[in-house]
């Protein structure tokens, strides 16, 4: 008789952690887009703040000095100076939230891995038992077979002999 093969029992957690995998997956790629948005905000802080302090070093070139206007430039690149410092630290947290999602990918993946080899252990393990039993059946089937032959030949031999 052959056994059925049992079922891995270990298939939903490995089902979950694959769904778990796909989703951290979809997380880790939202948190680089974002990265890079924060970025491209704090290039354009810096890049306006190079261009108002050039601007700047032009106006204090000049003979007529236009205070006003200097001194609005300096309350601009100063605030500039006050957003640009904000923003590397909102890119530092994104980059903080990118390194620990893609740790967190690296562990899942890590685990999903070692489940897939044990339920590859558990399947191959389920094929030689199967193929055990086919054995074992078939013997089984060979060594009656074989009484039956050798039965009805000594029944044979008995008729004969009557």
């Amino acid at each position: 008789m052959i056994i059925l093969a049992k079922k891995f029992s270990l298939q939903p957690i490995l089902s979950y952690k694959q769904k778990l995998e796909e989703l951290t997956q979809i997380e880790l790629s939202q948190l680089k887009e974002a990265l890079i948005i924060e970025k491209e905000v704090l290039n354009s802080l810096e890049n306006s703040h190079r261009e108002n302090s050039a601007k700047l070093r032009s106006y204090q070139g000049h003979t007529e000095l236009d205070l006003d206007s200097i001194r609005q430039i300096i309350m601009f690149i100063e605030n500039l100076q006050s957003k640009i410092i904000l923003q590397k630290n909102v890119v530092a947290d994104a980059e903080e939230k990118v390194e620990a999602k893609r740790k967190q990918l690296l562990k899942i993946m890590q685990d999903r891995k070692a489940l897939e080899k044990l339920k590859e252990k558990f399947e191959e393990e389920a094929e030689e038992a199967i193929r055990q039993e086919e054995l074992r059946s078939n013997d089984e089937i060979g060594t009656n077979l074989h009484l039956r032959i050798k039965t009805n030949h000594a029944n044979i031999a008995e008729e004969s002999a009557d």
